[in-house]
């Protein structure tokens, strides 16, 4: 609709989403092998211990299991109505003004086979077979007064958009805008007791005998699944996990600020700034089921304490119980203090996901210069600086982490986003030779060829730190970091100064490839088991190698008549065959000696080599 200096246009955005999620898994069965039990040392983190195939000859299999799956129906509605009104204020000035509300459901299972969160407070029925209180179970979707949704319809989605554009003067326009923005989430929830996985029991006593289950991995036969005609009896002696009931839509406001200028020579230049500001991003959270921080440092030999404490064999409450079938609460009389010791015992560890502890901060400025075509010639360059694009909280990138760091402590992971890179610069152009108009032999030989070359330069994204590692306290990160040095065969990103605890001195020895390469103190620290994780999961300082390419095209154009014309094209791609390895990790196995580095004589470049192609086209 217009009516005056308004352009209004409106309507409404609809979508149904379903998904039929027909997974069979591993439905004939997998049996896993470790060196577990070929260690000389139960529990022992030493990598040189013990062999997985030693381990398969003895029929002493680490864990196993048969999967019995739903498949489900999931479905989502979304409903978006929209305004938008351009509104032309002045000759100068244009105002972009407009609003969006969006209804975008929770997923649906169309049977509702789907947990509706846990009850920490019911009395779980399990109670009185054992003889004691025992807290904590499972809910399902329209049963007991649960809703039909995981979580709650958020209804908040409102979404202001604002934008203009003011001519200065003939050659100076500045541009700006703002708006929030929605996700379109698309989390499943979970569905246990509705699938059903029947373990393989490797051990009845915390690990340290095998019962050989190799000639017959699964004695009492494969269990069905239940559904929710258990209720709270659902899953016992299992990791469940569950949908936080309150999660809400994340949401981003996004805003820039820009101007474009004429330059003399037919060059146009471009300065915009561009940030966003993300909240409630989705996070997940596996300490829910964990016992305390103050309980597990008394197994934290850092600390003075003992892992056989947190190892100790006490009497199994759930042993035999019925309910418990194909677990090892069920078939061992024994249970380590730290299985025993969890807030909600007769379940193993517990995640929460669709939870809301995310935050992301992105800042950037982009330049973009263009010469217009002239006299055969026309170049265009970009440059994006990102000085910060971090997160907090947030479970995004690849997965190496949750919100927290460390999910008993619940300290926050706070770092960079693991795709930022700080500078990225592109440079094409083209170049026609000046002949192509000429009617001559000269013309016809030199006329018509083009020339493109492009340069790209990245700098690196950060590392990912090594997940069992800390940092010594104190450390300066700008010490240690050496940003992709090269040494020989190697790419360095930190110095691999490396110590492990010595339990009898109660110091930090050096490991040896750390002493060869001239470290005199730790700074990065093996985590012990039971010890609470410090480190985030990346850290500014801590960056890949950087990368540069050269491409190039070179074409000719040749007029057959005047309606047919043909094409000669060369395109050369990484010309100058540059190495790269910005989208490889530095080692992070710290028995490795080429921690925190990359060994160019055992790790594939991330590229291309250098590659011509040749391709032809006709044209009338």
């Amino acid at each position: 609709m217009t009516r005056g200096a308004h352009n209004i246009r409106s309507g409404i955005d609809y979508r149904r989403t379903n998904v039929y999620n027909d997974n069979y898994g591993n439905a004939g069965g997998q049996v896993d092998f470790t060196r577990a039990f070929t260690q000389s040392t139960i529990n022992s983190t030493n990598t040189l211990e013990g062999n997985a195939f030693a381990s398969f000859l003895l029929g002493a299999p680490s864990g196993g299991n048969v999967p019995v799956n739903l498949f489900p129906h999931y479905y989502w509605n979304f409903t978006a109505p929209w305004i938008q009104d351009d509104w032309r204020l002045t000759n100068k000035l244009t105002l972009n003004l407009g609003f969006r509300w969006d209804f975008n459901s929770p997923v649906h299972e169309e049977q509702n086979r789907l947990n509706y969160a846990f009850d920490p407070t019911i009395v779980n029925p399990i109670s009185s077979s054992v003889g004691t209180q025992v807290k904590g179970g499972i809910r399902f979707l329209a049963v007991n007064g649960a809703p039909t949704t995981p979580w709650k319809f958020d209804w908040n989605n409102w979404q202001p958009r604002a934008g203009f554009a003011y001519q200065v003067n003939e050659k100076t326009v500045v541009r700006g805008g703002y708006g929030k923005y929605f996700l379109n989430p698309t989390g499943q929830s979970f569905t246990n007791g509705f699938s059903q996985s029947t373990t393989l029991l490797s051990s009845n006593d915390g690990g340290r005998t095998p019962t050989y289950a190799l000639s017959n991995p699964w004695p009492s036969g494969i269990q069905t699944p239940t559904g929710s005609s258990l209720g709270p009896l659902t899953f016992l002696g299992r990791s469940p996990n569950f949908s936080n009931p309150d999660f809400v839509v994340p949401y981003v406001h996004q805003f820039s600020f820009g101007l474009q200028r004429e330059l003399p020579w037919r060059v146009a230049l471009e300065a915009t700034y561009v940030g966003s500001r993300s909240y409630n991003v989705q996070s997940n959270w596996g300490g829910y089921n964990e016992p305390s921080a103050a309980f597990q440092k008394q197994c934290d030999v850092t600390t003075g304490g003992s892992r056989t404490f947190c190892d100790q064999l006490l009497p199994n409450p759930f042993f035999g119980v019925p309910g418990f079938e194909g677990t090892t609460r069920f078939t061992n009389p024994t249970l380590s203090r730290f299985e025993l010791s969890r807030p909600f015992p007769e379940f193993g560890s517990i995640q929460m996901t669709e939870r809301n502890d995310g935050k992301m901060t992105y800042d950037s400025l982009q330049f973009v210069a263009n010469k217009r075509w002239a006299k055969g010639l026309t170049l265009n360059t970009n440059y994006t600086w990102v000085p910060r694009w971090t997160e907090e909280g947030a479970n995004t990138g690849t997965g190496i982490g949750n919100a927290f760091v460390d999910d008993v402590s619940l300290q926050r992971n706070v770092g960079p986003y693991f795709s930022q890179r700080k500078h990225r610069v592109t440079a094409s152009g083209v170049y026609e030779l000046p002949w192509r108009n000429r009617k001559d032999l000269k013309g016809y030989l030199l006329g018509g060829w083009s020339i493109a070359p492009m340069y790209i330069f990245q700098s690196g994204q950060p590392w990912d730190m090594p997940g069992n590692v800390d940092l010594a306290p104190g450390v300066d990160l700008k010490d240690i970091a050496l940003h992709g040095e090269k040494e020989g065969q190697f790419i360095y990103g930190v110095k691999p100064c490396v110590g492990n605890y010595n339990t009898t001195t109660g110091k930090y020895d050096l490991q040896s490839y750390s002493v060869a390469y001239g470290c005199t103190q730790p700074y990065f620290l093996i985590r012990q088991s039971f010890q609470r994780r410090t480190a985030n999961f990346r850290y500014d300082e801590f960056r890949r190698p950087s990368f540069w390419e050269v491409d190039m095209n070179i074409a000719k154009t040749t007029p057959i008549t005047d309606k047919v014309r043909f094409q000669l094209r060369i395109e050369a791609f990484n010309i100058f065959n540059s190495p790269m390895y910005d989208e490889l990790q530095y080692d992070q196995g710290t028995a490795n000696a080429d921690f925190g580095r990359i060994n160019r004589n055992t790790r594939g470049q991330s590229n291309f080599q250098r590659f011509i192609q040749l391709g032809f086209r006709l044209t009338w």
